[in-house]
């Protein structure tokens, strides 16, 4: 009888090792898995995360190039001079370049901050004509002055208004008993010198071509 017993504890002894051993393998397998689940999880939400940053470097790349060619276009333009020349008395005038400060305002006329001048061409004329011209212009000014400035003639002083007013004229037409001259008209507000402004005849800033 006590032999029998013995033999059934025995059994359920081994059952009970065999459960245990069945239990704890299906756990470790149980902890394996939720493991990968977890790392294939992470994995994914890295790989979302940089997809993310790429996109946000595209936009921003794009936004940069879009703005550059703005900014750049923005840029300050160059005036420089009048666009067409001028045909007048037999001379083409072109303007190669406009004095600083000034603006066209019109055919062969340019204005600036309190002052003026203008281009014009006498042609057909004798040296005496241009001459009287410049002495009569003296008469009418105040503390004027007249004399050459190298090829260029003139006369300059002060109207009734205050202003100070300067007629130059350099010859352009052929040598003989009469010629071409050009003529600058050139006033404003504030006192200057003759020879600075005589530089308005020079080729740097108007040619005059015969026709």
């Amino acid at each position: 009888m006590i032999k029998k017993y013995l033999g059934l504890a025995g059994a359920i002894a081994a059952v009970s090792v065999s459960l245990a051993a069945c239990g704890g393998t299906g756990t470790e397998a149980t902890t394996e898995a939720t493991t990968e689940a977890t790392t294939v999880s992470e994995t994914t939400t890295q790989e979302t995360t940089q997809t993310t940053t790429a996109s946000e470097t595209t936009t921003t790349t794009q936004e940069t190039t879009s703005t550059a060619p703005s900014e750049t276009t923005t840029g300050e333009s160059d005036s420089g001079s009048s666009d067409e020349p001028v045909v007048i008395d037999g001379y083409e005038v072109n303007v190669m370049k406009i004095k600083d400060g000034f603006e066209e305002d019109g055919d062969l006329k340019f204005k600036g901050d309190g002052a003026q001048y203008s281009y014009s061409v006498k042609n057909g004329v004798t040296s005496h004509v241009i001459e009287s011209d410049l002495d009569a212009l003296t008469v009418d000014l105040q503390d004027s002055d007249a004399g050459r400035l190298q090829d260029v003639l003139f006369a300059i002083g002060k109207d009734s208004a205050g202003k100070t007013v300067l007629r130059a004229y350099k010859n352009i037409g052929p040598a003989g008993d009469t010629a071409a001259y050009a003529c600058l008209d050139y006033s404003a507000d504030q006192p200057f010198e003759a020879g600075d402004m005589a530089q308005l005849l020079t080729d740097g800033y108007v040619t005059f071509t015969a026709k």
